[in-house]
């Protein structure tokens, strides 16, 4: 719980900021491993509504017992399928409970005051990687599919409900990409509690209406709450911290990764040291708090290049180094004439790093060096290494250098 993990993008002042997410549970489904990932981050950057919510558009009444017709079933006011934190804030789409007071008082659809929804802009909701065809939902997998989600029967929302009142509850929700915690969620599958990956331990990155004085915000908007009955710690038009969670099938994207390539120009340019010298003995740790750590190059990843710490790539990859540069027609175009064992000698080189099968690097491969999509080149520079002398001038005038 401890672990943030960056997972998609929201836009806020100008610029692309990665979503944070904390690790709460894993799990199978369908022979691929699932992690639950619960945002970590509910900061008020991106809209206030997109940080703190109420359960409904504000309009509706709180009392539970009011009713309308959604797809044919007569539901509660606190059904979490018309919601407007799902359909509007989520960016799900579809109906959501509204009241207009003006003419006594009927259910209606409302436009957001951001404009329609579901939404395509990043700039107009944080949530567009996961939802309506984003870039990362086909690697997210619906409650409907993970069993411990849908054995879940507590509270009025829980797809197994069948306690009072469960007829005017309907779950679409389960098929969601991305959906809000409901208490029990954090209670399934050995999860790690509320204590450990609320905001409590991380004040910081949370908007201020989420105080820990207030429980109704330590699981999110309480979804599972029934609003308007004595007892209840929220009621459906109380704020609450918006912080979804999802289910990533770390198969999918373990499928699709791709890796940052290095740039030609590297920059990698150490001084003669009369010893070997590779990407390893350069690479340098730039913040060691980090998991995993951050190093210079930013493109170093240790997993890749020196998982063991004996200086040999993972598994599938292979590093080879060359004499020369491609452009002289040497280096990795001059293939294995050009080969070398170990880079001692000053001058220039180049370094040719290829992933396992499957896998691939990012940006356009360059033909004209041999690159392939697999397969990335860099430049490496070995500097002379400069020698002080000194020189001195005894009193016959004779020079001495030493």
């Amino acid at each position: 719980a401890s672990r943030i993990i960056e997972f998609g993008t929201y836009y806020v002042n100008g610029q692309y900021r990665p979503l944070q997410w904390s690790p709460i549970a894993i799990s199978y489904a369908g022979g691929a491993p699932i992690l639950t990932l619960w945002l970590a981050d509910s900061l008020n950057d991106g809209g206030t509504e997109q940080s703190v919510s109420s359960f409904t558009d504000g309009t509706y009444p709180t009392n539970r017992g009011s009713t309308f017709s959604y797809n044919g079933t007569n539901v509660y006011a606190n059904n979490y399928d018309t919601s407007y934190v799902r359909t509007v804030v989520l960016n799900i789409g579809g109906q959501y409970a509204s009241w207009d007071g003006l003419y006594g008082g009927y259910p209606q659809k409302l436009t957001p005051s951001y404009g329609t929804y579901p939404t395509s802009d990043k700039t107009k909701n944080k949530f567009v990687d996961f939802t309506n065809g984003g870039r990362l939902q086909n690697y997210l997998v619906a409650p409907s599919q993970v069993s411990w989600q849908m054995t879940e029967r507590a509270y009025p929302n829980s797809k197994g409900y069948t306690g009072p009142g469960a007829a005017y509850y309907t779950t679409d929700w389960t098929n969601d990409p991305i959906w809000l915690v409901a208490t029990e969620d954090l209670s399934s599958q050995n999860c790690y509690t509320p204590g450990d990956v609320d905001y409590a331990a991380q004040k910081t990155m949370h908007h201020s209406a989420c105080q820990p004085t207030n429980d109704s915000n330590k699981v999110l908007i309480k979804v599972s709450q029934q609003a308007g009955v004595s007892g209840d710690t929220m009621a459906i038009d109380q704020p609450g911290c918006v912080r979804p969670a999802l289910h990533l099938n770390l198969k999918d994207a373990y499928a699709d990764s791709v890796y940052e390539a290095p740039d030609y120009e590297s920059g990698l340019e150490p001084v003669y040291t009369g010893q070997k010298q590779d990407l390893n003995s350069v690479a340098k740790v730039t913040d060691a708090s980090t998991f995993p750590q951050t190093y210079s190059p930013s493109w170093y990843v240790k997993s890749i290049y020196d998982p063991n710490g004996t200086g040999a790539p993972a598994t599938g990859v292979t590093v080879k180094y060359y004499k020369g540069l491609s452009a002289d027609n040497k280096g990795f175009k001059g293939g294995t004439a050009c080969e070398v064992t170990n880079m001692i000698d000053a001058g220039d080189y180049e370094v040719a790093v290829t992933l396992p099968s499957g896998k691939k690097w990012s940006g356009t491969p360059d033909s004209t060096r041999g690159e392939t999509a697999q397969t990335r080149v860099f430049k490496f520079k070995i500097k002379q290494k400069e020698i002080a002398l000194s020189l001195s001038v005894d009193n016959t005038g004779e020079p001495t250098v030493t």
